[in-house]
């Protein structure tokens, strides 16, 4: 009987397809790896392997190195920026090695990426439809791999438009028609290179506004409607908590509840339609980003009116009580047939020019602490009878604080806004100057 004598062929080399893990070859939201041979060790396939777990991408083999020949092999990882590789060296059961193979990086991220902000338009919205936002999104260690977006009528909701996933860091989005008044909302997540999603944040909000081609257009629609200024306006007067804009052509002007801008500049901008003191006005300002333009020269073109036509009819005429700004009412003499002429007190004649940059020339009839009036003779007066004490002609001028009156009898001429004040219910025209540059005496 001949002995029998046993051989050791060389192992079958190691492949990428021989090992399988639970980890990727990249960022892993998991700091434990588990590894295994795909076809087991033994007789046609491998042995053993020999064992390196490290941060370089290649290894020298000393012989020192751990063996694995059963099992799975489970490895940790600790967040690193180049990654963690594992070395196999197959042998057979000899021990004699055929082949190595590196496998990774293997990297670790355990946390969740930031965004840093979220933005659409801007408060006020020009399109039903369409709506747009950009957002920054960062994550040190394993960067960012994509997005998820929704759009809702409340922070946070998808009403609008579900989930949906994007590489892109922003998105513009077609929608059926909104009401406007109504404000929308993104909300945004990202995903990092180890697949775990950031809390989700949201945009402050845009809300569906009135696109208006003129202040005058915007000023005819009803109270509490947003609205957004197609075109730059000027700033014409600039007070302690309100300025004044007007369009480039000076048809129409409008207070707006806000500061910021400098007289002179010029802006685009959108707020809510209100009334102040029965003046309408523009509460919830926001200028358009970029659309801030400062102008160096001061060069202005007051509209020359007289008294009896500062403030203005009705406008639009016959509008609805909600819609539009009223006229300004004064005394007045009127004469009907052959019966004696008598005062009344009537809406004053002419076009509205409440928030138009004005100029008035007259006599100062009467001086207060803050006020004085101005008489040009237009006999459109505040009181009834004017002639009598404590009646006073004229036109009320309202200064700021710091500028004095000139004394009575004395002739200017006088540049302001035109505006209004409201006593019982009626509007009455008032002047406002914005400083003592305005009044000049003759």
């Amino acid at each position: 009987m001949s002995d029998v004598l046993s051989v050791c062929t060389l192992s079958v080399p190691p492949t990428p397809s021989a090992i399988s893990s639970n980890a990727s070859g990249g960022w892993n939201s998991s700091p434990d790896f588990e590894f295994s041979a795909v076809g087991g060790f033994g007789e046609g396939t491998v042995d053993h392997y020999n064992v390196a777990w490290d941060q370089d991408k290649t290894h020298s083999w000393d012989g020192s190195e751990p063996s694995w020949s059963a099992g799975t092999l489970d490895r940790s990882v600790t967040s690193s920026p180049t990654g963690w590789y594992l070395h196999l060296l197959g042998s057979n059961c000899a021990g004699v090695p055929n082949g190595s193979l590196d496998l990774g990086p293997f990297s670790y991220d355990d946390t969740a990426p930031t965004i840093s902000e979220v933005r659409d338009l801007g408060v006020y919205n020009a399109s039903r439809t369409v709506f747009y936002a950009w957002w920054t999104a960062s994550d040190d260690e394993s960067g960012i791999s994509g997005y998820r977006y929704a759009l809702g009528t409340t922070l946070g909701g998808a009403d609008l438009v579900d989930w949906t996933d994007t590489t892109w860091d922003s998105a513009n989005v077609t929608i059926p028609e909104q009401p406007f008044g109504e404000k929308v909302y993104f909300s945004v997540k990202a995903r990092n290179g180890a697949g775990t999603w950031s809390d989700t944040s949201n945009s402050d909000g845009t809300m569906v506004a009135h696109l208006v081609s003129s202040i005058g257009e915007a000023k005819a629609l009803a109270k509490g409607e947003p609205v957004l200024l197609e075109w730059a306006s000027r700033v014409t007067g600039v007070y302690e908590w309100f300025y004044y804009i007007q369009d480039m052509d000076r048809c129409a002007g409008i207070m707006v509840q806000g500061t910021g801008p400098a007289r002179g500049d010029r802006v685009q901008l959108g707020g809510v339609l209100a009334e102040t003191n029965g003046e309408v006005s523009l509460t919830e300002p926001e200028i358009k980003p970029g659309m801030l333009v400062q102008v160096i020269s001061l060069a202005e073109h007051p509209l020359l009116v007289i008294g009896r036509t500062l403030g203005g009819c009705d406008f639009p005429s016959g509008h609805d009580p909600n819609c539009g700004q009223k006229a300004t009412k004064a005394w007045r003499w009127v004469k009907v047939g052959t019966a004696p002429a008598v005062r009344r007190f009537d809406p004053v004649a002419g076009l509205n020019n409440i928030g138009l940059l004005v100029r008035l020339a007259g006599k100062v009839s009467w001086v207060g602490p803050d006020s004085f009036y101005l008489d040009d003779g237009s006999a459109y007066d505040d009181t009834e009878k004017p002639w009598k004490s404590p009646g006073v002609p004229g036109v009320k001028v309202l200064l700021p604080s710091g500028v004095s009156a000139p004394p009575v009898g004395s002739c200017v001429s006088v540049t302001g806004i035109s505006s209004c004040y409201e006593s019982g219910g009626d509007l009455y025209r008032l002047l406002r100057v914005r400083d003592d540059k305005d009044i000049v005496t003759f």
